[in-house]
């Protein structure tokens, strides 16, 4: 009895460990999220679950590698501002990615803290802002896109 014992415990730990190691960590499903397609790369930035929480999530997929449709290839990216409902763009030279907007939806409660965030995809860091044009909450247009973006210099 020992000797199965030992034999079916050493079994069950292999077999752990070998999934816990192919297992792939998946995203949250989310509504509402902002994404984009910059070089070869999608990114999904953010999201909404039931009653408007917020999923702090970024993720990319590298459309130049072969996965399957069921185990798709998401790297997990630093996570930065929060947020849905928004809207991603991306420079001239696919150097950055940008979400901008932040009407999440039903509730006041969860505006995030930022009209304008920015990620440099080679440093891997976020930056954000809130122009002074974001002072007036009438403004939620292209217009003021522009606006911004012509004052940061892009």
């Amino acid at each position: 009895m020992g000797f199965r014992y030992h034999i079916l415990l050493t079994l069950s730990t292999t077999l752990s460990c070998l999934i816990s190691i192919h297992a792939q960590q998946l995203p949250t499903v989310a509504g509402a999220p902002a994404f984009a397609k910059v070089g070869n790369y999608f990114y999904v930035h953010s999201g909404t679950v039931y009653a408007d929480s917020l999923v702090n999530q970024f993720i990319a997929l590298d459309l130049t590698i072969p996965w399957k449709t069921a185990e798709p290839a998401w790297k997990f990216l630093p996570p930065g501002p929060y947020n849905a409902y928004h809207t991603a763009g991306y420079s001239a030279d696919n150097s950055t990615f940008y979400t901008f907007g932040r009407d999440t939806g039903a509730s006041a409660n969860v505006l995030p803290p930022y009209w304008l965030n920015s990620y440099n995809i080679k440093t891997q860091t976020w930056t954000s802002s809130n122009p002074p044009q974001v002072n007036d909450t009438s403004r939620r247009d292209f217009t003021l896109l522009e606006e911004m973006l012509a004052l940061q210099g892009i």
